[in-house]
Parts: C-alpha cells; structure tokens; sequence
C-alpha cells in the first residue's frame, strides 16, 4: 500500500510524505503527516507483509503527546477483515478529546467505512 494514496480513502489525512528517501513503508520508515489538522511524525514499527502494520508518533505541537496505531489484516475466503486500535496518552490528545469526548472514536469509524467502500469497489477486487 502506497501510504501517499491514505488522502483519497482515510479520513482527516491531508498528505503523506515518506521521509528519508523511502518510496513505501515497512519497518522502520518515517513519514510525516496531517492527521485531523494535527502535523504529525511517525515510523512504523510494526510490519508484517498483508497482516499487520503499526506506526507511532506524535503531533509536531507536543512532543509529550503519543500515539500508537496499528492495523491487524485477517485474510478470509471473501477478502479480509481489519481491525484497527490506537492508544494515544499525553496533553494534547487529552484536551483534543475534552473538546470532542467521541472523536477520536468516530475517526475510526468514519476510516473502517471508508476502507469498506474502496475494498468493495471492483477494481479493487480479487478474482
């Protein structure tokens, strides 16, 4: 997956931009990014080939804030199911959350129907 294409299927992601020479991910890539109007700078520290992606960072506007996201990737005979979990801990998501308490909740939400509809597309089928 070309993490350059997340803008046209993820959202709240404005751009991707893979960082020291990389042209795709795996472990250990860099990247930065404006993930819900926060710039954002991460790596990926997890990586397993069509199973599992994780990455962690934080927002350029507070380095004591953390984030941990991964994505666990199960083939089944009709495609594949996702399942998404992210951690965040420090001062900015604490207040970004006292703003909106469900937002980070419905960014993943708003991100696993978004998938669903380019996984059902045909072009994006297998077989």
């Amino acid at each position: 997956m070309d993490p350059r294409t997340w803008p046209t299927f993820y959202p709240g992601v404005e751009h991707v931009q893979l960082l020291d020479g990389h042209e795709s991910l795996h472990l250990g890539t860099r990247f930065a990014t404006n993930l819900a109007g926060q710039d954002v700078f991460a790596s990926v520290q997890e990586f397993q080939p069509v199973t599992r992606i994780a990455w962690g960072g934080y927002p350029k506007a507070s380095e004591a804030s953390k984030a941990y996201h991964a994505w666990i990737i199960t083939p089944t005979p009709r495609g594949s199911r996702l399942w998404t979990e992210e951690t965040m801990q420090g001062p900015l998501w604490i207040e970004l959350a006292k703003q909106d308490p469900e937002v980070f909740w419905r960014t993943h939400e708003n991100l696993l129907a978004a998938l669903a509809k380019v996984a059902a597309e045909p072009n994006n089928r297998a077989g």
